[in-house]
């Protein structure tokens, strides 16, 4: 029996994701007309918060809108990450509105993700 990968946000932050290739990526399906899902949005959002890139993270949840895809709760924890790392929380807190605005049911990471935006506003 083998433990599965670890999977989320956190599991990106110990692979060291890279956002640059994740962003290559996902506009090379773009340019190839590959359609995408939340999970290939999903991936880039993550690889992002790494580098505490939220503005990728907003770019990117607009860019699903036009597309028409639903942002997932784990598009929200990754998004709010990213902006509590770049001491954003003001922004974290929205995407949390949004998500609940949305219908979409709210996770304990989704939860520890806004609070630990505003755990890291609080010290800058």
């Amino acid at each position: 029996w083998r433990k599965p990968p670890p999977s989320g946000p956190p599991a990106a932050a110990r692979a060291r994701c890279r956002w640059d290739i994740a962003l290559e990526l996902l506009s090379e399906m773009i340019a190839l007309s590959i359609p995408r899902d939340a999970v290939a949005y999903n991936a880039v959002i993550a690889a992002g918060f790494v580098r505490q890139r939220w503005e990728l993270a907003m770019a990117l949840m607009e860019d699903m809108a036009r597309e028409r895809l639903q942002p997932t709760s784990i598009t929200y924890t990754s998004a709010m990450m990213a902006a509590g790392g770049a001491g954003e929380w003001e922004a974290a807190l929205e995407m949390l509105r949004d998500c609940t605005q949305r219908g979409l049911q709210i996770s304990v990471p989704n939860l520890w993700a806004a609070m630990d935006s505003c755990e890291r506003g609080s010290k800058g």
